[in-house]
């Protein structure tokens, strides 16, 4: 429920499926890589046998056991993105068209949908550029988010 409320999350269901793959969320909830998170259900279960007022209660003592912790402070996340170039040669990049719905529909036989390249030997790359100036070419999209905290009087 904490990382719900600083992710914005209220959805029981949407909090589930985010910590199912949010590393984040995951260490702070103590939950190893590989070990299954809680179902949505769960959070239901105990503010309906908890009763709404004990469960807000509880709930907003753990919030500031958190913060008095430093597990939570206002500091900023700056956040920033690039494309790092796939080892992979453009020999490998081939147009596929989307035959199967064209063979499954087979009244709609005019071509499905733009045709999309994809990488043959690595199909996690994707084309991209960084400017319209450059050639599309085999890239990784990587994203980098660096913690800055709030500086401390003192």
């Amino acid at each position: 429920m904490i990382a719900g409320l600083l992710l914005g999350i209220i959805g029981d269901r949407k909090l589930a499926r985010e910590a199912q793959v949010n590393l984040a969320i995951r260490w702070f909830a103590g939950y190893g890589f590989y070990e299954n998170t809680p179902d949505h259900s769960s959070l239901t279960k105990i503010r309906t046998r908890w009763g709404e007022e004990l469960f807000r209660k509880v709930f907003l003592r753990v919030l500031e056991d958190c913060k008095k912790a430093g597990l939570l402070d206002k500091g900023t996340v700056h956040i920033d993105s690039t494309l790092i170039r796939a080892n992979v040669s453009m020999e490998s990049v081939v147009t596929n068209y989307i035959e199967d719905v064209a063979t499954e529909n087979e009244a709609d036989r005019a071509p499905v949908g733009k045709p999309e390249r994809v990488c043959t030997t690595d199909p996690d790359a994707t084309l991209a550029r960084k400017s319209d100036k450059e050639k599309y070419e085999p890239c990784y999209k990587a994203h980098i988010a660096v913690d800055d905290p709030p500086r401390r009087a003192g």
